[in-house]
């Protein structure tokens, strides 16, 4: 069963602060990305937090072309900037805040297609970690907003990212 994971994310910082992202197929088959919908924002880590949608609020972009292809093994690199528009102007501290305050998040869904036609979907909300500067900090609650190849199968998310 093909299975689009994220290897890597890091972040750059500045103002706006980039986004690096490396997800993979960790599957025996070809895949074909279907959507992809990111977000980079601030939350304080002991609030409730959710996937991205479009029109909730936060500026959403999708890196991954609709229809890319990723056969087995394959790697794909994308990059994105932080939406200046935002309160934070897209920034990424270099060096951590303080633990009460706002923490940079980066959160993602990507939903692909199997060649028969399956519909799968991968997310992840992960919290930057200093001073390496990866989107690699799960939080406890956020437990549920992290998996891998979740089938999906009477609806596509209604997420649109443009």
């Amino acid at each position: 069963m093909p299975s689009i994971v994220l290897l890597r994310a890091t972040a750059i910082p500045g103002t706006p602060g980039r986004v690096v992202l490396v997800v993979g197929n960790r599957g025996h088959a070809r895949t074909e990305i279907v959507r992809s919908i990111f977000e980079l924002k601030r939350a304080y880590a002991d609030s409730p937090h959710a996937l991205p949608r479009a029109g909730w609020g936060y500026p959403v972009t999708s890196v991954i072309a609709e229809g890319t292809l990723l056969v087995a093994g394959a790697e794909l690199w994308s990059a994105f900037d932080g939406d200046i528009h935002t309160a934070s102007g897209g920034a990424i501290p270099s060096e951590a805040p303080a633990a009460d305050a706002a923490q940079p998040y980066l959160a993602g869904r990507i939903l692909y297609r199997r060649a028969e036609g399956e519909l799968f979907e991968t997310a992840f909300y992960r919290r930057l970690s200093y001073p390496d500067l990866s989107f690699r900090d799960i939080d406890a609650r956020d437990l549920a907003l992290n998996y891998c190849g979740s089938d999906v199968r009477a609806e596509a998310p209604d997420d649109d990212a443009g």
